[in-house]
């Protein structure tokens, strides 16, 4: 059963590599790892999904910031998940903010790229564990986490209403 939705979280990291143009042949990635379950398994995800394929990849310990360029890298990809994306969509709605870090971002000609988008904090967490990833868990405070309890739908309701907001 777990190895079913192993590959089921698989399949939907794939979908969002191939929708979204993420990572091609020959490309040169920075994976940022700040000791999170998200940072595990995003490189996790690009060593199994991208095995055998020409990758220069570098993963560099970091506390990561959002918006924060990476000199030397022209594909950074961020450890994110869909949870924490809507977070910062409903942070910018209430404060009245431009939301110029929604989904894959690029700053100047480096993009910023969110594997793990459409993976909930609690399925990479729990993927993570599963497959002995070392992690540090952390928690995270949500504008959103009361509704979550009474309605877990609203998650990736809210992430597709973002997504259309892109680059606005």
């Amino acid at each position: 059963m777990e190895k079913l939705i192993i590959k089921n979280i698989e399949k939907r990291v794939r979908k969002e590599v191939r929708e979204h143009g993420l990572i091609e042949k020959g490309d040169s990635l920075l994976v940022i790892d700040d000791g999170s379950a998200e940072a595990a398994l995003s490189l996790y995800m690009i060593n199994k999904i991208f095995k055998g394929m020409p990758l220069e990849i570098e993963v560099k310990k970091m506390r990561f910031s959002l918006g924060k360029p990476e000199k030397g890298y022209a594909k950074v990809i961020v450890p994110w998940n869909c949870d924490l994306e809507n977070d910062y969509f409903l942070s910018c709605i209430f404060d009245g903010s431009k939301m110029p870090y929604l989904s894959h971002y690029r700053l100047g000609r480096q993009r910023h790229m969110k594997l793990l988008l459409p993976l909930s904090e609690e399925e990479v967490e729990d993927s993570a564990s599963h497959l002995k990833l070392r992690f540090k868990k952390k928690m995270h405070d949500h504008y959103f986490s009361s509704i979550l309890k009474e309605h877990p739908d609203v998650r990736f309701a809210l992430l597709n209403s973002s997504r259309s907001f892109e680059n606005k």
